[in-house]
């Protein structure tokens, strides 16, 4: 696991910022104009703190942590708004599981770092004394109070305090609600440890310059962006301020083509949030659908919220009344960027069978569930195409999918509808004209 540092003196992008322009080219191939901003602070600068009161929004968890003392008070008699806290589990303390029950549990042993930054103050009656950085070792609810007080949060959530974990009832009872909890924070606090700005050693020209591309790039392939649950968190927040060892940023600082996911414009579009659930994992098989389901309230009022229920049976019922909400769970294609995003299997016991190449190369968490082929479970959804249908004639049950198709014709390999990427993988025809019933069941 990975214990947290946290550096009181942050390195961020407030003040002294240049923009490059230049220009890309999007999906279409035709160019737009870009920006990368930088920031150019030769020393870091103290964080930037919320408001001092934020407003209030119309649902309240039921419980929040008073930051001043990190005490539970509960939502309703909180006069003021909040911010939710968004990391991964394994870096906040050691887990343990009990052999006996099967359950797992956190001990901190207060191994988190909290780093208060050296300071030069003037000797008398003449010269100047350096004094270093001091360290202190802290639990992960010290460390969360610290962070806090430097950015003005008076009330945070987050699930180890405000979650009673011994509770069943009240677990289950609070994941219907999540999407709630973290669509009326102020933001969601990412911790993400893995970012860091490296001072650079003294040239002429130094400068203590990074980018936000090198952020983004830390970003990708941090513990945080492999969880699941830290997926929803940050759809379904309307803010989310990712902290890191010595430095901050704020969602807006991620090319919006580039990473739609922290958008709000993103509007739920089923093929772009499975490309990035798609190449995440869980503790638990459960919790994938669960946070899965909470980006989609509608479908998650119809599964229940049971840790006990067949997993094959949910994930089934699951995907199948996404499908129904939305037909552009069809839009993927072949591994391209998931080939970067996910690690190489250990494995290579069949590394020279070819029915199991892509297993072995590529380490893709949803492939560990067994589902139908229409979920994309062999591929990868596109990212940020926005493709429409208003196509409704198919309908869904069980592991089989029917569409009951009229005409369906496909010019130079672009659907007329726009609507079945399945079918632009699968047909190498420059035209085709298709009528009848098509079921999709399985592997293709």
């Amino acid at each position: 696991m990975t214990y947290i540092t946290y550096t009181k003196m942050q390195y961020s992008n407030y003040k002294k910022e240049s923009s490059i322009i230049w220009v890309a080219l999007d999906e279409n191939g035709k160019p737009y104009k870009r920006s990368r901003r930088e920031a150019a602070h030769k020393y870091p600068q103290p964080p930037k703190r919320t408001p001092s009161t934020l407003p209030k929004p119309d649902f309240m968890p039921s419980f929040l942590v008073r930051t001043s003392d990190m005490k539970l008070v509960q939502g309703s008699k909180v006069q003021e708004g909040y911010c939710t806290l968004s990391y991964s589990w394994n870096q906040s303390g050691e887990t343990i599981k009990n052999e006996t029950t099967g359950k797992s549990y956190r001990i901190d042993q207060g191994k988190h770092r909290v780093v208060f930054p050296g300071k030069t103050v003037r000797k008398k009656p003449r010269g100047r004394k350096r004094i270093p950085c001091k360290v202190k070792f802290v639990t992960f609810e010290e460390l969360i109070q610290e962070i806090c007080k430097d950015f003005n949060i008076k009330y945070i959530w987050y699930d180890q305090m405000c979650i009673n974990q011994n509770s069943k009832e009240e677990k289950l009872r609070e994941i219907r609600q999540m999407h709630k909890i973290y669509g009326n924070a102020y933001c969601a606090v990412a911790l993400v440890p893995e970012i860091e700005v490296v001072r650079p050693y003294k040239t002429k020209h130094a400068d203590q310059r990074y980018t936000i591309d090198d952020m983004e790039n830390r970003v990708e392939t941090s513990q945080w962006m492999k969880r699941m649950w830290t997926l929803e968190e940050a759809v379904m927040s309307s803010r989310v301020l990712f902290l890191g060892r010595n430095t901050h940023f704020w969602w807006y600082d991620f090319d919006k083509k580039e990473y739609p996911v922290f958008y709000k414009q993103l509007n739920w579009d089923v093929h772009t949030i499975l490309f990035y659930a798609h190449a995440r994992t869980s503790t638990k098989k459960h919790d994938h659908i669960f946070a899965l389901a909470s980006i989609f309230p509608d479908v998650m009022k119809e599964i229940q919220i049971n840790y006990n229920q067949d997993i094959q049976e949910l994930s089934i019922k699951f995907y199948g009344l996404l499908a129904k909400r939305d037909l552009r769970i069809l839009y993927f294609g072949s591994y391209v960027n998931y080939k970067t995003m996910c690690k190489p299997s250990s494995s290579n016991d069949t590394k020279n069978n070819s029915s199991t190449k892509d297993a072995t190369e590529y380490d893709i968490p949803i492939r560990k569930f067994n589902l139908p082929s229409w979920t994309g479970v062999y591929g990868e959804h596109y990212v940020n195409i926005d493709y429409k249908t208003s196509f409704k004639n198919y309908t869904v049950s069980g592991r089989i999918l029917k569409l009951h198709v009229v005409e369906l014709q496909m010019i130079n390999m672009i659907p007329k509808f726009q609507l079945l990427g399945l079918l632009h993988e699968r047909i190498s025809q420059p035209y085709l004209k298709y009528k009848g019933t098509m079921i999709l069941i399985g592997s293709l």
